[in-house]
């Protein structure tokens, strides 16, 4: 079988939790990460070399992270490993809650599938994927597009549901300039729940979950009131309050946390440009973004074969 020289995967962003849905919700957004691998001609480095412009204070932590999911891909596959080069490109930012950290994962196992000859389904590479970060709820979303709901099951196995939403859906997102780090932001939680936090939090996310599944998102405002995460993680989040308070009034549906943060993310079918006026004002030095929900997940762009 003759394989790929060199291949070119494009992966949506995503946002994630939104409210209560902690690990289990997301929606893949109009952000991409294209990533560009070729096995190396190296003789030794790293397992994955990025060869595209990266601050060194976090090259070794970021080829880390690619090495790890080509070590992920040989122990699935049984492909013995060969070194490779990966060219970085995008819009996804770093530490931000948008999934970049998937983008990379995802990209790298399926331009290893390309390369091998394997071309495996999406849905396998997001469940692998999700076993390395420990929840699916970014993972699933950017491999196979539009809303998901996803869970490990009795049985020990990943299951997951997808709906594509409307393209009048809007994701209007302030990504500030300042991270918050995935791990800070998890040790900020508390270790147990009351029962009415956790029934509401049940409520919450089955709430979120069901009206958009059935297309009511004018009744979603008052089900993001979230007690899972993000009255811990709006601490790390300068301005959360009143970003929140000037999306509500200006007539969104809703806003959240996407993810860890810092960014922030509201649902509007109308008047957006005034939504995000109003936001933006809160926090001028956020970079304003209007997105829309990505519903075609990963995508294999170009390949060149012997």
């Amino acid at each position: 079988m003759n394989q790929t020289k060199c291949i070119t995967v494009s992966i949506p962003g995503s946002t994630s939790n939104l409210g209560s849905g902690f690990d289990t919700l997301g929606v893949a957004i109009s952000l991409r990460n294209r990533l560009t691998l070729s096995f190396s001609d190296r003789k030794d480095g790293p397992v994955a070399h990025i060869t595209s412009h990266i601050p060194e204070s976090v090259r070794a932590d970021a080829e880390g992270m690619l090495s790890n999911a080509c070590q992920v891909f040989e122990k699935k596959t049984g492909n013995e490993s060969r070194l490779i080069d990966v060219h970085i490109e995008g819009d996804v930012p770093v530490a931000r809650g948008l999934g970049s950290s998937v983008t990379l994962r995802l990209g790298t196992i399926a331009g290893l599938s390309y390369l091998h000859g394997l071309e495996l389904a999406a849905p396998t590479i997001g469940e692998w994927v999700a076993e390395i970060e420990g929840h699916p709820d970014n993972a699933i979303p950017s491999a196979i597009g539009g809303f998901c709901a996803a869970g490990i099951d009795s049985d020990g196995k990943l299951n997951f549901a997808k709906f594509e939403l409307p393209e009048d859906y809007t994701f209007i997102t302030l990504i500030p300039d300042f991270e918050v780090k995935t791990d800070e932001a998890r040790m900020s939680l508390p270790n147990s729940y009351s029962r009415e936090n956790t029934v509401r939090g049940i409520n919450r996310s089955t709430m979120v979950s069901a009206l958009l599944a059935t297309a009511q998102p004018d009744k979603l405002q008052g089900f993001f009131d979230d007690p899972i995460h993000q009255p811990f993680r709006e601490k790390l989040i300068p301005g959360f309050n009143a970003c929140m308070q000037a999306g509500r009034k200006a007539g969104a549906h809703a806003g959240w946390i996407s993810g860890s943060g810092s960014t922030l993310m509201w649902l509007a079918t109308k008047n957006v440009e005034r939504i995000g006026e109003a936001i933006h004002k809160v926090m001028p030095n956020a970079g304003l973004h209007f997105l829309k929900s990505d519903n075609s997940g990963l995508k294999i762009l170009e390949q060149n074969r012997h």
